[in-house]
């Protein structure tokens, strides 16, 4: 396992503790199965919400780089 796979679990391991404690205290009726599944959801959505990001920078620098708008038909153009 490489080293950033090893982060990434960990991550995500501290995302889901983090959130089923806080279910925990927003919602005490919930049993332990409930906010864990909840927590890996939430989780799930803050790595979504991470990869978002990363890839819309990921955007902007290329749209620097690259005088070209990141239409279709530009790129159907090129491919020709």
């Amino acid at each position: 396992m490489s080293q950033e796979n090893f982060s990434e679990i960990k991550n995500t391991h501290l995302y889901v503790e983090r959130h089923e404690q806080w279910l925990k205290t927003r919602f005490p009726e919930l049993r332990l199965e409930q906010r864990v599944t909840m927590a890996i959801a939430m989780a799930q959505v803050s790595s979504l919400d991470s990869l978002e990001q990363r890839i819309c920078k990921s955007l902007a620098s290329l749209k620097k780089t690259d005088p070209l708008p990141l239409g279709t038909a530009d790129y159907e153009s090129l491919r020709q």
